[in-house]
């Protein structure tokens, strides 16, 4: 008699309420989206990444651990469901100043649509968290150092915000060299121009 075989994590496994549904969002994307049919006999990964390429988005883990979560049926009538959102305009980002790319309208519906679980949302954005962490912890790390170089008071001690780490210690190096950047590009300018 053979040991019986584990079952896989819980988080590889499609969830039974998207399977139980499959069924039903295969005629919707046969009938609403018939171009999407092709995609439901290919691999994962190539789903995916179709996705991805459509959607004008590089993150590709995302989609990658998307499909993975939830099979391939619920990311493409989730696809389809955008595109029309797409022709109609799209969707304004909360502020309403700009609208929103595919892919940030495909991660908005995903993380607002009814069946998924704030579980469904961490396996997914899992990468984008920890990342996310890590520039934090960064950060905190260079307004420390930047901190103990420039200023005695706490209170003068500068923060850095949105900005990316790059053009935060380029700036400060600068500042602390006594260039401004009118300088600095006005060089660049007129060493480029003489080539």
């Amino acid at each position: 008699m053979e040991p019986a075989k584990p079952n896989p994590p819980r988080e590889i496994l499609p969830l039974k309420e998207f399977k139980s549904r499959e069924r039903e969002w295969i005629r919707v994307i046969s009938t609403d989206y018939p171009d999407l049919m092709q995609f439901i006999k290919k691999k994962p990964r190539d789903v995916a990444n179709h996705l991805c390429e459509q959607l004008q988005e590089t993150k590709k883990y995302i989609f990658h651990r998307m499909v993975l979560r939830h099979g391939k049926i619920f990311p493409l009538l989730l696809f389809g469901k955008t595109m029309e959102i797409m022709k109609r305009g799209g969707l304004k980002t909360v502020d309403g100043s700009r609208t929103r790319t595919p892919g940030g309208t495909y991660l908005q519906q995903y993380k607002h649509h009814s069946l998924i679980q704030k579980s469904d949302t961490k396996f997914v954005f899992h990468y984008e968290e920890v990342n996310k962490n890590r520039r934090k912890a960064e950060r905190r790390k260079f307004n420390r150092k930047f901190a103990k170089l420039t200023c005695d008071d706490p209170q003068d001690r500068p923060s850095v915000t949105n900005s990316t780490m790059d053009q935060d210690q380029s700036i400060m190096a600068k500042t602390l060299d006594g260039l401004s950047l009118n300088t600095q590009n006005t060089t660049t300018s007129t060493a480029s121009s003489g080539e």
